[in-house]
């Protein structure tokens, strides 16, 4: 009897450590856990992002299975986050995300000209029309049930380096 729960045990964590090792890789794909009323409805999500390497006035190309999450952020080499969409309950607010969120979550790709994306003012002092592809380096483009908690929801991920000048 011992023997088998030291089995268990034994595989309950080699199972455990093989899941924190998946994440910490930039997996595409994942399970992500929406609230349907009284029940959770699971995902699988996957992103993907082309090309690889963006130069000012490409456009990236995000590839997405359907259904998806409602949020999609780009986090720049500053760690700033760009929200594209987002829950936005106030209409009227001046604060409004890129495309509506329920029309987003049935897309299965999304285009946007790293000369022409531009993020919105989340605070007064901040300068408006900021270009979200503007500094030299790695950007990160986040597809989630959820991007605006640090509560662990996963989310899917993918990748691009961008130059801030026009391909030669």
């Amino acid at each position: 009897m011992r023997h088998r729960q030291c089995y268990y045990l034994t595989l309950l964590l080699v199972l455990f450590l093989a899941g924190v090792k998946s994440s910490a890789k930039d997996e595409p794909t994942l399970l992500s856990t929406f609230e349907t009323g009284s029940r959770n409805a699971y995902l699988i999500e996957k992103i993907t992002c082309s090309p690889q390497r963006l130069y000012r006035g490409d456009t990236l190309v995000i590839t997405m299975t359907v259904p998806h999450g409602g949020d999609l952020a780009v986090v720049g080499p500053d760690d700033r986050f760009s929200f594209i969409v987002y829950y936005q309950p106030d209409k009227n607010s001046k604060q409004q995300p890129l495309i509506d969120r329920e029309k987003f979550q049935s897309m299965a790709q999304l285009k946007l000209a790293t000369d022409k994306i531009r993020e919105m003012m989340w605070a007064a002092d901040e300068k408006p029309n900021r270009l979200i592809f503007a500094r030299t380096g790695w950007y990160e483009i986040r597809l989630g049930a959820n991007l605006e908690t640090d509560d662990g929801t996963p989310f899917a991920r993918c990748r691009v380096y961008y130059v801030n000048r026009r391909k030669s």
